[in-house]
């Protein structure tokens, strides 16, 4: 995407200390960073003893403590050391849990020998004192552990300061028990059928597995770990590969770098006709695979890896080739102390017209004591900050909150929020609860259950009936023993219409659900991930104001794809003008996961320009893939922006914001389907897009997991059209760019066109060349209120050959 063509705001919402710093995402970005989350100020666990050899004895100097982060603390010895050519100094570690050593030094000087008092293991491993020397003469985080032990080091003297500087850590004796989890998605959730999933097409990378061998090849994913165990946060690489009898996986997991024996695991999960299977190993467990505790191209220090050999027939797969344009879909875990860091996750978003802001919903896991939570926050038309961060759902003790999701209601000036909630886990398994929340941002009530069936309920959507007016909440259902669609209708004021009903009950599994409501036909539109035919396709159902189907039958539904390949991860949104839904889903009908999309019609549930086995290629970039598409429609000028994640940048950002706009008759694109626009690419990870329109000001809100600022935050950009055509006699229109405005937006004379306040590149320059009059205004924000002082930019120049163009707060580069 060239850089005339968007402009953004983005804001990072970590949403408890606000601290601006500048960063630039892209040239036509306007970025900021808002607050990091303060640094946790330490709590000691245990301490290090230090002690001198001095007059033939050792004597106690101090004593440094320590938490769980790799920090540096130092000692003066100068009334321990007098003048002598080296000084002998023992450190004991005491108190708390595992504890670790990255570097030792004396005056800036490392340690000439170091040896462990009492060491039983030396005749076992005569080069440990080599090993262990080279670790604690670099700061680098390749570390020696020294729980429960002695280490004495001789240093070399040189100048006089005599201060004894040490980087290390001490555990915690409790610790967290949460692994890192990948895809990123499945993160302080349970795993099960219903997570999200890489697809790996079989023998697209045969052959035998070695870590050792494979590590320069392209990894098969590549996710940022956060550590929030005082271990280094780092990237952890997976590589796949597979020949006629195994499936081999090797795991690169570098934010480990300790050992800390039967504590560690990797697990591999795949997704087969028997179910979900698992394969742990560790270093007691060694039935799929080895653990490794090593050094890799990817880091500097010893860190720990795995390497798994899975035969196929524990997949239920007999024949490899037969399966390949099915997707083996497969997910990861790792552990080893390391540990997630707590942050804020799974955003959702609606707008809320009364005060032309709109209610952000997310997960926020605070750690300690690691209590997962729904907080809300108010964020202004322009993407900023309102106001302070809410609880909506508090976790008290193991009643976590995941999958947030929420609604408008623009009758009653309040939203609805959505969750899955454990507060019940002993005795109904995992339920649906929500919360409405006034627009001002205070809570109306209480949680309240709308599904608390004894069978777990998962990941549920929301969509508000602007007619009666209500809510749809739909999810996927294991009351009767396999994934349903069920759903389950919610009156303004939060009491429950009726009872849960099924949407889809097919013997096979239908997964993660999303629902849309047309308010002219006076239906709701609800899709999800079905596996009734050999590969997962996307189906739907079209439900009444009663919750009730038409046109098809819940046994039925309505076919919306079924290419070949899998279909997966459908999203819907109402087109309110032409009263057709787009849905769009990630597949694999080519060689990676691209975004595909089919307009259904409201009235009657037919499918509007294409079959369901051809639907409308909204990217299609070969590099693999792009998942998890969100998407909502522009009222004004008829274009839905679907929003998804992508990997087209892995080798350099790793996972961004990819965007498409489509018009409303899926025949037209901005910009074209193998090029998209970029919502986000900062550094590391981004994760879990969701979308909104503003209807005020039009133009999208994009939200999404970053970890831009340091920690798992939630990033936010304003997804605006640069220009708008404002006319007397017809409806305003708006425009990417301002040679779009001017070639096919003048229709008659007197124009006026409003520019944000943003630089438009023109390329060779921007000729007006038409017989019109037109004013052409620029520095306007993102709801067109005009600012003083600010100005649009046009370079490299401007033309004028016909006509009369008048211009306001412009500079002409």
């Amino acid at each position: 995407m060239r850089n005339r063509v968007l402009h953004f705001r983005v804001v990072i919402l970590p949403l408890l200390v606000l601290l601006l710093l500048p960063f630039m995402a892209s040239a036509s970005s306007k970025t900021r960073l808002m607050g990091l989350n303060a640094p946790e100020k330490m709590s000691p666990n245990g301490e290090y003893v230090v002690e001198v050899f001095t007059a033939n004895e050792w004597k106690e100097a101090g004593r440094l403590p320590f938490d769980k982060f790799f920090r540096d603390r130092e000692i003066g010895l100068e009334k321990f050391i007098r003048d002598s050519e080296s000084a002998k100094i023992r450190l004991t570690e005491r108190g708390g849990g595992a504890a670790h050593i990255d570097a030792v030094f004396l005056d800036g000087l490392s340690p000439i020998t170091v040896i462990e008092v009492d060491r039983k293991s030396e005749p076992e491993n005569p080069d440990w004192s080599r090993v262990t020397l080279a670790k604690v003469s670099k700061k680098d985080f390749d570390v020696v552990d020294i729980y429960e032990k002695k280490f004495e080091f001789v240093f070399m003297l040189k100048g006089n300061e005599r201060v004894l500087r040490v980087t290390a850590r001490i555990e915690p004796t409790v610790i967290s028990k949460t692994p890192f989890q990948f895809p990123r998605q499945n993160l302080y959730k349970n795993m099960n059928e219903s997570a999200r999933f890489y697809p790996y097409r079989l023998d697209s990378s045969r052959g035998f597995l070695k870590l050792d061998q494979i590590s320069l090849q392209k990894p098969f994913f590549q996710e940022f770990s956060k550590s929030g165990s005082g271990h280094p946060s780092g990237f952890t690489y997976g590589w796949v590969r597979n020949d006629d009898s195994n499936l081999y996986v090797s795991i690169d997991f570098t934010p480990d770098n300790t050992y800390d024996g039967d504590k560690d695991y990797a697990k591999v999960y795949a997704k087969t006709a028997a179910g979900l299977k698992e394969f742990k190993v560790s270093v007691p467990e060694a039935r799929w695979g080895k653990p490794l505790f090593t050094y890799t191209d990817k880091v500097a220090y010893q860190h720990k890896a795995y390497e798994f050999t899975i035969p196929l027939k524990e997949l239920g797969i007999t024949d490899a080739k037969a399966l390949k344009d099915k997707p083996l879909e497969l997910a990861f875990a790792a552990y080893g102390t390391a540990a997630p860091v707590a942050g804020d996750y799974d955003p959702a978003v609606a707008y809320g017209q009364v005060n032309n802001k709109y209610l952000l919903v997310y997960q926020k896991v605070i750690s300690p004591p690691g209590s997962v939570n729904i907080y809300g926050q108010l964020i202004d038309y322009d993407g900023t900050v309102s106001g302070a961060e809410f609880a909506i759902c508090v976790d008290t003790g193991g009643a976590a909150c995941y999958y947030p999701a929420v609604a408008y209601d623009s009758t009653n000036e309040q939203y609805l929020v959505i969750w899955q909630d454990s507060r019940n886990a002993a005795t109904t398994g995992s339920d649906i609860y929500g919360q409405l929340v006034y627009a001002a941002g205070t809570l109306n009530g209480s949680n309240f259950p709308i599904s608390n069936q004894a069978a777990d309920q998962f990941n549920p959507i929301v969509a508000y009936n602007s007619v009666t007016p209500g809510f749809l909440v739909v999810w996927h259902d294991y009351r009767n023993g396999n994934a349903d669609i069920y759903g389950q209708l919610v009156d303004a004021a939060g009491a429950l219409s009726g009872s849960n009903f099924p949407v889809s009950n097919q013997a096979s599994s239908q997964f993660h659900p999303s629902v849309a409501f047309d308010s002219v036909t006076g239906r709701y539109l609800v899709v999800w991930q079905d596996s009734r035919n050999a590969s997962t396709d996307i189906y739907g159902q079209l439900v009444n104001q009663a919750g009730a189907p038409v046109e098809t039958t819940v046994g039925n539904n309505l076919v919306i794809s079924n290419a070949s390949g899998n279909q997966s991860f459908a999203s819907v949104a109402n087109d309110n003008v032409n009263h057709r839904f787009l849905v769009a889903w990630e597949d694999t009908r080519v060689a990676a996961n691209s975004i595909y999309g089919q307009l259904v019609v409201a009235a009657s549930g037919a499918l509007f320009g294409t079959a369901s086995d051809v639907n409308v290629a909204i990217s299609t970039q070969v590099d693999p893939y792009q998942i998890y598409p969100s998407l909502a429609f522009d009222s004004l000028n008829r274009r839905h922006l679907v929003s998804w994640l992508d990997y087209r940048n892995s080798g350099t950002t790793n996972q961004d914001i990819y965007g498409q706009l489509v018009q409303a008759d899926a025949a037209a694109y901005y910009p074209a389907a193998d090029t998209n626009m970029v919502i986000s690419n900062a550094i590391l990870d981004q994760a879990a897009p969701a979308v909104a329109y503003n209807s005020t000001c039009t133009n999208f809100l994009a939200v999404y997991e970053t970890g831009e600022a340091g920690v798992p935050d939630i990033g936010l950009a304003l997804v605006e059209y640069g220009v708008r055509d404002v006319r007397s006699a017809n409806p305003i229109l708006n425009f990417m760019t301002l040679t779009e405005a001017f070639v096919t937006g003048l229709l008659a004379g007197g124009d006026i066109l409003e520019a944000r306040e943003q630089q438009f590149d023109e390329g060779t320059g921007l000729n007006f060349d038409r017989t019109l009059a037109v004013t052409l205004k620029g520095g306007y924000d993102s709801c067109y209120t005009t600012n003083s002082g600010l100005y649009s930019t046009i370079t490299p120049g401007l033309t004028v050959s016909r006509g009369l163009l008048t211009i306001e707060n412009i500079i002409i580069q």
